[in-house]
């Protein structure tokens, strides 16, 4: 039996900054890879949104060149010595400096935080749901027996669906089916013609109405914006059918190889990076049908838990082993393969016969691009450890091919790497290139046995002459083969609409995922009913998206998914941006916090500010505040009301007299209420003093019905920001909370910002130590 590597054996961390950088993982072990279940695991994983790319500084470093290895007795060292910078771009150094620099921790838990009662609300939604349904399909199967007969047993046969598996599909798809499934008309591009349709049946069956509706298309992965019907593509496509007609009508490997295919299968791996590629009639079978191709029993698989269902029905066709790796996580996929490598095949412990490791470019639902260059370092890393100790690359660029990078080459030429160092390349045609079918690029050798063996390429229909050409034409157009600059400029507005898109939409205080450039833009909805209600008031408004829920996304992670396209125009992008946020507005989804300096969009919008006063011999809570209301322009956030406990004569004063400075002494109101409990009370008072508080604190929310609030740590504070709570939970408004720790607040909270700090939406503190200690603080610098 060949002898198994151990742990020990397996190459470690190289710790000089200027060899090839590697993922530290000191003090973590395989054995420690945390599947067991806790609700604050829960509660992190469900607050992940977006990383940054241009965060990191930039600087130069040698690892960026990554070089094909053709010398492989080459040791790392070695190898390190003859590394050369190659010329890259500003932006795409950029990009690899921060790939190499991100941690996974940062890309979980640095993110806008989904609010915790927005999570709770949205499992009580799903319970609720599934409790009343299961309820209706007990007294259905007593009541309306020929109803729900096909989930009964009948004659001793069990029911062919069970209730439960078409539980979902009963209980919650089929009452917002008209969100999905529209049916369409003309070329989706730009903009796309949707016929109207209606149900009398609550969704089993819909009829046309006859009337058309035009909306701006952000369903459609038209990246580049290649749907057309006209232009040079339109034009060179009439003449190929002309040529050639619609099919060969044959599998490629008997007579259905025509010279076109030929050329567009090296005009791609020309415009890919690598020696050969075949081309496969459809998307979905490029990957189910390659992958069996290349691995098998005794062969390990490693994906990333996110990677589309083509890879993963590629693989169980295959009948490999599989494990799965946290989405982009290279610690987590470190620590894998050091295991996998070790222990071998389960039982026989012998060796594998090929380890691939598969991940996608650009990930369609979450909008993350895949951190190659980590990538790259592990497979160098394990790369001394021949035969079965090394792993092969498989990337899928269904998504980022034509629509990252530069030159449109996905993401090796984002990320300014050599195309030699992935393995596998596969992609699609249906996004960027406004056709349909996919490739697989590689070297010839990999090539030659996937057209012997390859089942798409066996047995399939042959891709159509004119789709053939639509692909040529609008590649060649990105390759600059028609003299012009078209495909370049398609490439630049798709970034800049992509990046301007995404901005927008989180400054107005929406949950995104993606990262930066990524022309895919996931909103958060969260809530299940609210997925169908985005939709149809989206289309209200003549804006055509996609909305996904379970079991597509996870079930607490509904989401609204723009696909954003060069053919976009600003006042498009503005238009929907306008309309997402009156959206937003009405069914409450703008979970992040408002910016404290930034004014409010419209200020007919802003009800009042209220900020809580105190005295200011008890911590300096008047003058802080005083200063603070300073920073806000009094034309954008108005009126205003101060909440002031009824013994502190002082504050009110002093309140007045900066109103009366600022020209607007019609747009303020000053509110007393009882304290909740007096400097030296006795504690067997407070209880009757906290009641009197609270009936007070009542009565000015319902008077001003603030959107903000912003308190700075007076105790009278605590029973207005309790009741701004409530409206939130009953879905009725959401009301900004802000908290500002006094400065006196050095190293610990006050009683104030203890109670508070769970609830308010944004926590400012005033001195670094506590946002040290605290996940929710920021820290601004000193605000008063």
């Amino acid at each position: 039996m060949p002898q198994q590597q151990t742990s020990a054996d397996l190459p470690a961390p190289v710790d000089d900054i200027q060899q090839i950088p590697t993922i530290s993982i000191e003090g973590i072990q395989p054995s420690t890879r945390q599947r067991a279940f806790s609700f604050s695991n829960l509660v992190k994983r469900t607050r992940r949104a977006y990383s940054v790319s241009s965060v990191y500084p930039v600087k130069a470093h040698p690892a960026l060149a990554l070089p094909f290895n053709s010398q492989n007795n080459l040791s790392p060292e070695e190898f390190v010595d003859k590394i050369k910078l190659p010329s890259l771009t500003p932006a795409q150094r950029r990009n690899s400096i921060a790939a190499a620099h991100r941690k996974y921790e940062d890309f979980e838990q640095k993110i806008e935080a989904a609010p915790l009662v927005v999570l709770v609300s949205t499992y009580l939604n799903y319970f609720v749901l599934i409790l009343f349904g299961h309820m209706r399909d007990i007294i259905g199967k007593i009541f309306k027996r020929k109803e729900y007969a096909h989930l009964r047993t009948n004659e001793g046969y069990a029911p062919l669906v069970s209730d439960f598996d078409s539980f979902y599909t009963r209980r919650m798809y089929l009452r917002i089916r008209d969100c999905w499934n529209r049916p369409t008309t003309g070329v989706p591009g730009r903009k796309i013609t949707i016929l109207e349709r209606e149900s009398k049946d609550f969704n089993l069956t819909f009829r046309l109405t006859g009337r058309k509706l035009e909306a701006i298309n952000f369903s459609s992965y038209n990246y580049l914006g290649f749907a057309q019907n006209n232009g040079l593509c339109a034009d060179q496509v009439e003449e190929c059918v002309k040529q050639y007609g619609t099919s060969s009508a044959s599998p490629r490997l008997e007579a259905g190889t025509l010279d076109i295919h030929r050329n567009l299968e090296r005009k791609v791996a020309n415009f890919v990076g690598k020696e050969d590629s075949i081309i496969v009639s459809m998307g979905f079978a490029t990957n189910s049908t390659t992958i069996p191709s290349l691995v098998g029993k005794g062969c390990l698989v490693i994906s990333d838990e996110l990677n589309h269902s083509s890879i993963i029905f590629g693989v169980r066709l295959s009948g490999a082993s599989v494990r799965v790796f946290k989405h982009n996580n290279m610690i987590d996929l470190r620590n894998l393969l050091r295991e996998v490598i070790s222990q071998g095949q389960p039982r026989t412990h012998r060796p594998w016969k090929k380890i691939v490791v598969i991940v996608e470019g650009l990930y369609s639902m979450e909008g993350s691009i895949v951190n190659l260059p980590e990538l790259i370092k592990l497979k160098r890393e394990f790369k001394p450890f021949e035969k079965c100790n090394q792993f092969y690359l498989y990337v899928d660029e269904a998504h980022s091919i034509g629509a990252l990078g530069e030159n449109g080459c996905g993401v090796c030429d984002f990320y300014g790497i050599s195309p030699k160092h992935v393995d596998i390349m596969m992609g699609t045609f249906t996004k960027s290139f406004g056709a349909a079918g996919g490739y697989i690029a590689g070297d010839k050798a990999v090539i030659d046995h996937l057209r012997a063996t390859n089942h798409a390429f066996s047995y399939a229909e042959t891709m159509s002459p004119l789709v053939i050409q639509q692909v040529s034409s609008s590649m060649g157009i990105i390759m600059g083969e028609d003299g012009t600059d078209d495909g370049v400029k398609r490439i630049q507005q798709l970034a800049e609409n992509s990046r301007y898109f995404s901005r927008e939409l989180r400054r107005l205080g929406f949950i995104v995922y993606g990262d930066e450039g990524s022309p895919v833009i996931p909103l958060l909805l969260f809530n299940p009913a609210k997925i169908s209600a985005f939709s149809r008031e989206m289309l209200k408004r003549n804006i055509a998206v996609v909305v996904v829920g379970y079991p597509a996304t996870p079930i607490i992670s509904s989401r609204a998914r723009f696909c954003i396209s060069s053919a976009h125009t600003r006042e498009d992008l503005d238009k929907a941006i306008q309309d997402i946020n009156e959206v937003g507005e009405l069914l409450m989804i703008k979970f992040k916090s408002l910016r404290f300096h930034e004014p409010h969009t419209d200020p007919s919008d802003v009800g009042c500010v209220g900020s809580n006063k105190n005295l200011p011999c008890s911590g300096g809570h008047t003058a802080e505040m005083l200063q603070l209301i300073k920073s806000l322009d009094p034309k954008y956030y108005y009126p205003r009301t101060y909440v002031i406990a009824n013994t502190d004569l002082l504050s009110s004063e002093k309140a007045k007299e900066y109103e009366q400075s600022t020209g607007l002494q019609n747009q303020f109101d000053i509110r007393t209420i009882p304290r909740a409990r007096e400097v030296g009370q006795s504690w067997s008072k407070v209880p009757v003093s906290a009641l009197l508080a609270l009936t007070a604190s009542v009565k000015v929310i319902l008077l001003s019905w603030p959107d903000l609030i912003i308190c700075n740590g007076p105790g009278s504070c605590v029973p207005i920001c309790m009741l701004a709570y409530i409206p939130r939970i009953l879905g009725i408004k959401k009301i900004e909370i802000i908290y500002i720790e006094s400065f006196a607040r050095v190293e610990s909270l006050s009683v104030t910002g203890k109670l508070l700090y769970p609830f308010v939406d944004r926590f400012l503190v005033q001195w670094p130590q506590l946002s040290n200690i605290l996940d929710k603080a920021e820290y601004k610098g000193i605000l008063i």
